[in-house]
């Protein structure tokens, strides 16, 4: 069976945008709203309200007209009156091509996956098992959507998932400790690519007891957690970790300002679409030249100065907010959009140029140090 939620939701816009604009549409954040186009009529005055009965729903991309159509998945809709925009989505969901606004470069990738045991590894869906149950305590603690986590998994951490010599004793690594299993009892952000593969994740610790809280699969290279759902033609994001990129729509997670060049090398539709790109790094002082660099390539930059911790239950009650998932959780001045993603036009109007943000950055820290 077909399913068409492979279909990224930018793509799913933008086509809802081309087969009705022409009958008087109006967007919010949870759905489209316009003049059915088959039992509407278009208002013949500048003056008449147009009737407004059909709506396409962003959570389920249902067509409806509380009029003359029951509700069913606007995809049958664009294959029954826009073929052409069904079959260009039905490309892009396979693979096989299609056209879009932004230029399209192979992403390379490096094979050799993980190879975590049967059992070991058990999807956020299972929740019934205790461990899945622990996981999914964390996310909701964080306020991670339900629709984002339900794809994650938790990683067990038994004894029987190490690694083991044919004669049944423990595989040591060079250091004399047992291998496998390296990331039980930790929460798997896989970094799905398009068609919903995945080698490279987050593993974040789920008893906050580790001295590395993150750690990635290093037997794959790095990627852009959500590389292959950007687009470009529009204004993007860059943060530094998953988890806080699932708050913002159109956003990718670098792993920090390291990785950040390889991915701009590797992918020049970053410099050709620069003036789009928003720059998101955690509000701390580290890196603070290397910042600079980002935005001396031409990005955007939010600006972390004037917001603070004002959630009287935080142990950091008073202090600056560091990162995207802490402001959502402790400052109120963060507008929250309904669905649960961090307002667009919050963001914004909180970004700099990248020429005033060097400005700023050197008013603040100092001008660069020379080296």
């Amino acid at each position: 069976m077909v399913d068409f939620r492979d279909i990224p939701n930018a793509d799913m816009e933008a086509a809802v945008h081309e087969a009705f604009d022409q009958y008087s549409l109006v967007e919010d954040y949870n759905s489209f709203n316009f003049v059915c186009p088959y039992c509407g009529q278009m208002p013949n005055s500048e003056f008449k309200k147009p009737e407004r009965k059909a709506y396409v729903y962003k959570d389920t991309w249902n067509f409806v007209c509380y009029k003359c159509k029951p509700m069913h998945n606007v995809m049958w809709e664009f294959k029954e009156s826009h073929p052409e925009i069904f079959r260009r989505l039905m490309f892009m969901m396979y693979g096989k091509g299609g056209t879009t606004p932004q230029k399209r470069y192979e992403r390379k990738y490096v094979e050799g996956a993980y190879q975590f045991k049967d059992g070991e590894l058990v999807s956020l869906e299972e929740e019934n098992d205790p461990d899945v149950q622990t996981a999914i305590a964390f996310c909701q603690k964080r306020h991670i959507r339900e629709k984002v986590y339900k794809s994650w998994f938790v990683c067990k951490r038994d004894k029987r998932f190490l690694d083991k010599n044919p004669d049944g004793t423990l595989k040591l690594n060079a250091y004399g400790l047992p291998t496998g299993n390296e990331y039980g009892n930790r929460l798997i952000i896989p970094y799905y690519r398009f068609g919903g593969s995945w080698i490279q994740f987050d593993a974040r610790d789920l008893s906050d007891k580790s001295k590395m809280r993150y750690r990635n699969y290093a037997g794959a290279k790095r990627e852009l957690y959500n590389g292959d759902f950007i687009h470009f033609n529009k204004p993007f994001f860059m943060l530094e970790g998953a988890i806080d990129s699932t708050f913002i729509k159109n956003s990718v997670a670098v792993g920090g300002l390291k990785h950040f060049k390889s991915f701009v090398e590797a992918d020049p539709n970053f410099l050709e679409y620069k003036e789009n790109g928003v720059i998101i790094f955690d509000a701390d002082e580290a890196g603070i030249d290397d910042l600079r660099t980002v935005m001396n390539m031409g990005f955007k930059w939010f600006d972390w100065s004037k917001f603070r911790n004002d959630n009287p239950q935080s142990p950091d009650f008073g202090g600056k907010v560091k990162d995207i998932n802490e402001a959502v959780l402790n400052c109120s001045e963060f507008k929250m959009t309904p669905d649960g993603y961090v307002d667009p036009e919050f963001i914004m109007a909180h970004t700099y140029s990248a020429e005033a943000g060097i400005m700023l950055l050197n008013m603040k820290y100092g001008a660069p140090k020379k080296r």
